[in-house]
């Protein structure tokens, strides 16, 4: 989180709603601006280093696989069915708001895409199917 070009800080403001300064599940406003302060001109803010936690990552995969063992075909022949699942409860896991992260411009106004997360970092579910032939 930086207040302009020159990574200047801003100002932690303690009031009600800014117990934390995210909003979790809320790419449109993920940093809470409201709790963030203009320092000042020439003026480091009070907001200390890493204190903003991105939204995290969540994911899921399952394989499922079958074997299937043919004798007439040799001793060891198998072939194998698989279903692989990934990310299979679909989570949507938000990127961190890094494109976003200037809060206020150098005259001091708040910057209006302070906080917006515009991706994510993985994929959306996936499934394959496949036939492994061991022998």
């Amino acid at each position: 989180m930086k207040l302009d070009e020159t990574s200047e800080l801003p100002n932690r403001l303690a009031g009600p709603g800014c117990g934390t300064l995210t909003n979790p599940g809320n790419p449109n406003h993920y940093i809470k601006t409201e709790c963030l302060a203009f320092p000042g001109a020439n003026r480091w803010g009070n907001l200390g280093r890493n204190t903003l936690i991105g939204p995290g990552v969540s994911k899921l995969d399952v394989s499922v696989f079958k074997n299937n063992r043919i004798r007439r075909v040799s001793e060891n022949f198998n072939a194998q069915f698989r279903a692989e699942f990934f990310n299979i409860l679909n989570h949507a896991n938000f990127a961190s708001p890094t494109d976003n992260s200037t809060v206020f411009d150098q005259s001091g106004k708040l910057i209006s895409s302070a906080g917006l997360i515009t991706s994510t970092q993985t994929t959306s579910r996936q499934i394959q199917f496949a036939v492994k032939i061991i022998w």
